[in-house]
């Protein structure tokens, strides 16, 4: 699919058969083509511009792209600050709805949507935090909160990474690379977020973890100490209590569950 600089996040879009793919050094979203016999035709590209305050911000970093609950393209720039919104047609052609801008040297991440809110929560890896947006439901977004993944007073590196909601739509959970931790939030009845506590993931950069699909558990893979965090998650607080950390991954950056 690409040379040089590989993708960084690809999603499927089955009702048009197309497949998204955001690369983060080249920053462009790229749309392709499902073919008959499985293979991608190369059907539209956005080259993104600009840059931003952070040092690791001097040029579009384009780090993930999926649909919205109503079916438009959403991307996260880290590079930029950007979330922009896409509508397209059913060939995978590209028109730029709306650019949100989250704070100057926040660094977006990845986006999830409530399951039953118009609220979608951006993570941001530079500032270390999750800005809770109203979400309009034709591709625009409203700053309502800023919170911090991280404990008060920590001074040390820290970059976020994953972010997860679990299904009855009432916990978050964050992940932190640095101060290799997993914050958990409660989501209040406006979608707000309160920090209900910070776990200690025991590994070194937690760059993945996702819920169990019975939302029993919660494993965390780290991609420098080679191995993954069990946690046993109580549905009725959110809280999480380890199990285990000993399980032997090497280098592991991604968990998925089979259906």
């Amino acid at each position: 699919m690409e040379k040089g600089a590989p993708h960084c996040y690809v999603a499927v879009d089955e009702k048009r058969d197309l497949v998204y793919a955001a690369n983060y050094h080249k920053g462009q979203v790229l749309v392709y083509k499902r073919k008959e016999d499985g293979s991608l035709l190369l059907s539209d590209v956005d080259q993104h511009s600009g840059q931003g305050p952070h040092e690791n911000q001097a040029s579009p970093h384009v780090h993930f792209t999926d649909l919205t609950p109503d079916h438009y393209l959403v991307t996260c720039d880290l590079g930029t600050d950007q979330v922009i919104t896409y509508d397209l047609d059913s060939e995978g052609k590209l028109s730029k709805l709306y650019t949100y801008h989250s704070q100057p040297g926040a660094g977006s991440r990845h986006i999830i949507f409530h399951n039953h809110y118009k609220i979608a929560y951006l993570i941001c890896e530079l500032n270390s935090t999750i800005e809770v947006l109203i979400y309009d439901g034709v591709g625009e977004f409203e700053r309502m909160q800023v919170i911090s993944t991280l404990p008060e007073g920590y001074k040390g590196f820290n970059g976020t990474a994953a972010i997860r909601l679990s299904k009855d739509g009432k916990y978050l959970y964050a992940s932190n690379r640095g101060h290799d931790s997993i914050a958990v939030y409660t989501i209040l009845a406006d979608g707000s977020l309160e920090l209900l506590e910070i776990v200690p993931t025991h590994g070194q950069t937690p760059r993945d973890f996702d819920l169990t699909p019975d939302q029993e558990f919660v494993i965390a893979v780290h991609q420098d100490s080679d191995n993954a965090t069990v946690f046993k998650r109580n549905p009725e607080t959110g809280r999480l209590a380890e199990l285990s950390n000993d399980f032997h991954i090497p280098e592991a950056v991604c968990i998925r569950f089979a259906n």
